[in-house]
């Protein structure tokens, strides 16, 4: 079922390649070169764009900083699944369809196990119903994400399934902000990204060996509002 794949993969990913040389990754040389971007509504890297309200958000010097590095840490996630799904095709061409869905099925049972769905659920205000439901939709297609492109409309997808305003690009995901009136908004959504590409490296079957402690929490994170009067928390994993 996933035969005939690896060759295709390492075409398009040539081909990939050279379509996103178009794009760069300028606006993350510098907090004001980054500020500057934020400040016109667009933030273009290559491998995502993200729209931002530009109106009611004005980033001061540390959030310039931070908001950098969250970009930084999501393309970063983009680039790794796509790495693990090339894996995975290399890895699976000639694996049936049955032992496929078995490893799907004991990938979806870890994270449940481990409360990875649970997190997300709470994190993300959608059931874990929901969850199961985009997680299995999109392990049909990961087979399927022979080039960049494919890839980015499987993720949109799923993005879409759980409430993002996610579109695909050629070579790039456009994420669609735009909805933050302030920063403790684009702050938790710009987390919840990422956290969501994160959970998406860790569920590719073939590319992700599990250990005992895999899925587990490895630390907690709380952050405060800028009026202090909520917290957010969020949690690393290890791999």
């Amino acid at each position: 079922a996933l035969a005939d794949t690896a060759l295709s993969a390492q075409v398009a990913k040539t081909s990939a390649e050279t379509e996103g040389q178009e794009h760069t990754n300028d606006i993350l040389k510098s907090d004001a070169s980054f500020r500057d971007a934020f400040n016109q509504g667009q933030l273009d890297t290559m491998e995502s764009v993200i729209l931002v309200n530009d109106s009611k958000i004005n980033l001061n010097d540390a959030e310039a900083s931070q908001a950098r590095s969250m970009v930084e840490q999501i393309n970063a996630s983009i680039k790794k699944i796509k790495s693990e799904v090339d894996l995975l095709i290399s890895q699976a061409a000639d694996v049936d369809d049955r032992v496929w869905e078995r490893h799907v099925r004991v990938a979806l049972d870890a994270y449940i196990e481990h409360g990875k769905l649970k997190n997300l659920e709470g994190q993300l205000k959608v059931s874990q119903e929901q969850l199961k439901l985009a997680f299995r939709e999109l392990s049909t297609k990961l087979p399927l994400m022979k080039s960049q492109e494919k890839l980015n409309e499987a993720l949109a997808s799923f993005y879409q399934d759980l409430g993002f305003k996610v579109n695909a690009e050629e070579s790039r995901l456009r994420f669609d902000l735009s909805q933050d009136m302030n920063w403790d908004d684009f702050e938790r959504t710009m987390r919840e990204i990422h956290a969501v590409l994160g959970d998406v490296a860790g569920f590719v079957p073939f590319a992700n060996p599990r250990s005992s402690s895999s899925g587990k929490p490895r630390e907690k994170h709380e952050t405060t509002s800028s009026n202090g009067k909520s917290k957010h928390t969020y949690y690393d994993y290890y791999d």
